[in-house]
């Protein structure tokens, strides 16, 4: 769900929600291609999320529109099945960007994401007659650059 408000001429507020039902991938299985049994699999147990923003664009003047925005996205990996296969965590984002319009025609678009991942544990016990842990914590952040031209004809 998203929805935008104009506020005045110059102002633009933007908000959005989605939920995926991440609940429905519980493993990664590995099966045979000759006889259709399952070879090796791993134990997933995703489960569902959300992710809420809130953003604003200001109209700086005739080609320049200014962006930024804030969102919250939950990750669906539970602690006791992260992997350092997938390390995924909550995360929140933090983004800037601009729209140059020289005409009615071309527009460039310019973006930068930075994204606050939070340190994910892990305490993951291997199935089967094998002993051990695996105990840690994943640290990670993530940057995203972007750049776009369009042009309508």
């Amino acid at each position: 769900m998203g929805g935008s408000y104009q506020v005045n001429s110059q102002w633009r507020v933007l908000a959005d929600y989605s939920w995926a039902g991440w609940s429905s991938i519980q493993s990664l299985d590995i099966q045979s291609a000759s006889t259709g049994a399952r070879v090796t699999g791993v134990e997933l147990k995703f489960k569902d999320s959300w992710r809420v923003g809130l953003g604003a664009e200001y109209q700086l003047n005739q080609p320049w529109l200014l962006r930024t925005g804030l969102a919250y996205d939950r990750s669906p990996v539970q602690d006791e099945y992260r992997t350092p296969r997938l390390p995924d965590s909550d995360r929140i984002w933090l983004a800037f960007g601009a729209r140059y319009q020289p005409g009615p025609t071309m527009w460039f678009d310019f973006g930068y994401t930075y994204l606050f991942v939070d340190d994910a544990s892990s305490h993951l016990q291997p199935p089967g007659p094998l002993p051990g842990t695996l105990n840690g914590t994943y640290t990670g952040d993530v940057q995203v650059l972007g750049v776009q031209a369009t042009l309508r004809f």
